[in-house]
């Protein structure tokens, strides 16, 4: 570039040695703007990183559910998502949630049982209480008209509890 013919048309007009007017201005906004560029071109960076959104997020996401826990408009919108990952986790391999329910289940279905035999018990005892009375006449008499046994129209009328559902619940599946 030292031939005044191999120098662009641009500089064609300057003396040797003068300093380019555009390449002061670069210098002074480097020295200007330089640091906030830099600045939001790390912010930028970061915003399109999606690895670095995660970890920022998953930082301040249990501080977040803390205090929208009694949130329902929170409840409401996780609800449908965690009910499809316990659905697909159930069908991809029951065995840890039937796991984690078992020790659950055991106590609640021995409980459910036994206070459905007291009630059954409780039954029995009202209907030898009435044993003698003249409703358990009219009951004999409908049990010989409808074919069906003394028992079972007593528990008709006097069973409190029905079996509305029952549930089977294997460990293995």
């Amino acid at each position: 570039m030292g031939d005044p013919a191999e120098r662009p048309a641009e500089d064609a007009g300057r003396e040797p040695g003068a300093r380019d007017p555009a390449e002061d201005l670069a210098v002074v906004r480097a020295i200007l703007v330089g640091p906030e560029q830099r600045a939001l071109e790390a912010i930028g960076a970061r915003l399109g990183d999606p690895a670095i959104q995660a970890r920022q997020v998953a930082a301040v996401l249990p501080q977040a559910l803390q205090l929208r826990a009694l949130d329902t408009e929170l409840a409401r919108a996780l609800a449908p998502p965690v009910e499809d990952a316990i659905t697909a986790s159930i069908h991809r391999n029951p065995k840890p949630l039937a796991d984690a329910l078992f020790p659950v289940m055991g106590p609640a279905i021995r409980k459910a049982v036994a206070a459905s035999l007291v009630g059954m018990v409780e039954s029995f005892n009202r209907t030898l209480e009435h044993s003698l009375s003249w409703r358990s006449l009219t009951w004999r008499v409908e049990a010989l008209r409808t074919g069906r046994s003394f028992g079972e129209v007593v528990l008709l009328h006097t069973l409190l509890f029905r079996v509305e559902q029952v549930f089977l619940i294997d460990r293995t599946t």
